[in-house]
């Protein structure tokens, strides 16, 4: 059989073991909110619970102490008495225990309070905040809802319920909750970020992108609106619009290597190849941007042939090769090696994967590279050796057993390669794909045992 008769059959298997390329997902990292809470340092009495009669003249010295802030004076006169003392009494305890920071303490008289009344608005609220320091979320939530549905219309007490409600996936509750506390405070930039952070979670981004726009209108410095802003463009497809988003966001002092990254595979999409290298050098310069993200991206950029960004990212990247653990070394050499043999360096690539083999052994990508250079130089022994070695990762092991039929087509030992390809078919969802390949080997199948009758 002549080697220009299986020339389509071995094209064919050959390109089957290269995995198509494709775009690095982006993804814009945003700081979630910056909510910080804690018990309120301010006593506020429920004026439908009453001290009882046997409690006036401790009033009567609890008044100047509390009119002065002396709490922790105030708690100490309150905790000397023996006497349970009575449902306002205890309310007023909870509070100073909460400010004092004894929060399991607080709970026990919020929870004694509401036993008695179950509907002091006061209790509910201020539990609902302890249970939210102490992350009992669901708790939280509910405690906080009884205080609103009992006429609880402070701003605090909602911009609370707004975050617990967005925390624990109910948007339209955090939306509705984060506008009435809006009304109160109409000027408050962190409610309005929190109410953007969840209009966009809960794809409500007409509303999001106004809320953006007045936000970067009213502080053009605002890093996190910018951000949002890129997200809103990454979900419609606006990749240009995304990229200018991110890099004023970068400008305005946003360096965090996620970020950095994503522009950088925006400008990568765009052709802006350039632009791409100069980020990523920037984070790989800084050490903040490890092998396992950079290589993903130096490959896009080989794909694109843009080979001299590709170089300069990882010249950037061999500054700190020799202290690299073992996976990201082998990383390296890995795109090295892609590198050498984009440029037709076929011997050097061979060497630059073989050592990116060595450095981790279970890197299947650097195995089949291996194995397909070897076959490529009519290594043939080699090359079987290494796609068997591939066979084992799960990962790669189609493009293995694709690459181990191919050296049996090599070798003109096509009941093998047919043997091989079936069991692709056999094994994976997608092996329809090669049956135009298994009827061509059939027919070499039959010629040869032909020939040889």
């Amino acid at each position: 059989m002549s080697k220009s008769s299986k020339a389509p059959v071995v094209t064919a298997v050959l390109a089957a073991i290269w995995l198509a390329g494709a775009a690095q997902a982006v993804t814009v990292v945003v700081p979630p909110p910056d909510f910080r809470f804690a018990p309120s340092n301010e006593l506020i009495l429920d004026t439908d619970l009453k001290l009882a009669a046997g409690e006036f003249e401790l009033s009567q010295e609890l008044r100047p102490l509390l009119s002065a802030g002396d709490y922790p004076a105030a708690l100490v006169l309150i905790e000397a008495r023996t006497e349970p003392g009575s449902a306002a009494l205890l309310l007023l305890r909870a509070q100073l225990r909460a400010i004092a920071g004894r929060y399991d303490a607080a709970i026990a008289d919020y929870r004694d309070v509401l036993r008695r009344h179950p509907d002091t608005r006061r209790a509910h609220a201020g539990l609902g905040t302890l249970y939210l320091v102490a992350d009992r979320l669901e708790e939280a939530r509910d405690s906080l809802a009884k205080a609103v549905s009992l006429g609880a219309g402070d701003a605090e007490t909602l911009t609370q319920l707004a975050f617990l409600n967005a925390r624990l996936k109910q948007p339209w509750s955090a939306i509705a909750a984060y506008q009435q506390a809006l009304v109160l405070k109409p000027d408050d930039e962190r409610l309005k970020r929190g109410l953007l952070d969840v209009l966009i979670r809960s794809g409500n981004l007409t509303s999001a992108r106004a809320l953006a726009d007045e936000l970067i209108a009213t502080n053009p410095d605002n890093v996190e609106a910018w951000q949002q802003s890129a997200n809103m463009a990454l979900r419609s497809g606006d990749k240009l619009a995304a990229v200018t988003a991110l890099e004023v966001s970068l400008r305005l002092g946003d360096d965090t290597a996620e970020n950095v990254s994503a522009t950088a595979q925006l400008h990568l999409d765009l052709g802006n190849y350039s632009r791409a290298g100069e980020l990523l050098r920037n984070v790989v310069d800084r050490g903040v941007l490890g092998m396992n993200e950079t290589y993903p991206l130096v490959d896009w950029l080989i794909r694109v042939s843009a080979l001299e960004d590709a170089e300069r990212l990882l010249n950037a990247a061999g500054r700190r090769v020799d202290g690299l653990p073992a996976g990201e070394a082998s990383l390296y050499f890995t795109a090295r090696g892609s590198l050498a043999e984009t440029r037709g360096q076929i011997a050097e690539a061979a060497r630059l994967f073989g050592r990116a083999v060595a450095e981790d052994p279970a890197n299947g990508g650097a195995l089949i590279r291996l194995a397909t250079v070897q076959l490529e130089r009519g290594q043939l022994a080699r090359a079987q050796i290494s796609f068997e070695r591939a066979e084992t990762l799960p990962d790669v092991r189609r493009s293995a057993l694709l690459g181990r039929a191919q050296v049996a087509i090599e070798r003109g030992e096509y009941a093998t390669a047919l043997q091989l390809l079936q069991r692709v078919q056999a094994d994976y969802s997608n092996g329809f794909a090669l049956d135009g390949q298994v009827q061509s080997l059939k027919q070499l199948v039959a010629a040869q045992a032909a020939e040889a009758g």
